[in-house]
């Protein structure tokens, strides 16, 4: 999980990061509990703004995560790319009246 975080730039949200970086069958509480024993271990930072939270990766920490993940690095950056094309879509879906969608 510690270096499949590494794709997100700014830190990302459970949702998000359920939604990257989650193996197949994994529950958001399973990515929770796996999210919590990094921030436990200090190797990412919990943002809280507005009552969301966030979570962050030092850039050091980060750019170790890419070298962890290697030749994997671009299977976990197309599901990265992926997941937020699919909410940018689903959010233009909610924006268009029923007589401007195609």
């Amino acid at each position: 999980m510690f270096a499949r975080l590494s794709v997100f730039a700014g830190g990302a949200d459970l949702t998000g990061v359920h939604g990257v970086c989650a193996d197949p069958g994994m529950t958001e509480d399973d990515t929770l509990d796996l999210i919590t024993r990094l921030v436990d271990k200090s190797m990412i930072t919990p943002v809280i703004s507005a009552g969301r939270s966030r979570y962050r990766m030092l850039e050091t920490l980060r750019a170790y995560g890419r070298d962890v993940l290697g030749s994997r690095a671009r299977q976990w950056q197309r599901r990265h790319a992926e997941y937020f094309a699919g909410l940018a879509q689903r959010a233009a879906a909610d924006e268009q009246g029923a007589d401007e969608r195609s």
